[in-house]
């Protein structure tokens, strides 16, 4: 069986239960037998959370590097007063600055298919 799945660029690819596999297992860390035993919005919710901590993680060992460079590099500027987001900015600065509202629909969205699933799964009751 495979699942159609959107992409970055909106293009749908096929995400077949192989990939679905080596994701949660290989990926999560999640045991096979407890995988199956998953609802879709419970696997969902998970991957979700996993994907945050992979980011923020991610975003942790960026900003001790920016930490780093500074002490190397600040010594050597003529300049001393830039500080380390203006010398060594990170695409995440502009998102903490700016909210465009991106996370909101996104969420919007995720919220209104599961209140679909929700709504059928009471219809069947």
């Amino acid at each position: 069986m495979k699942i159609k799945k959107k992409n970055s660029s909106s293009k749908e690819v096929d995400f077949t239960w192989d990939d679905l596999e080596a994701l949660a297992c290989g990926q999560i860390g999640l045991d096979i037998n407890y995988l199956y035993t998953l609802t879709p919005r419970q696997f969902s919710n998970i991957q979700v959370g996993w994907n945050q901590k992979t980011e923020r993680q991610t975003k942790t060992s960026w900003e001790q590097v920016r930490t780093i460079y500074d002490a190397v590099i600040r010594p050597h500027l003529k300049s001393k007063n830039k500080s380390i987001r203006e010398i060594l900015p990170f695409p995440w600065d502009q998102e903490d600055i700016l909210d465009n509202g991106q996370n909101e629909e996104g969420f919007e969205d995720m919220k209104g298919r599961w209140d679909k699933i929700d709504q059928m799964k009471r219809e069947k009751l």
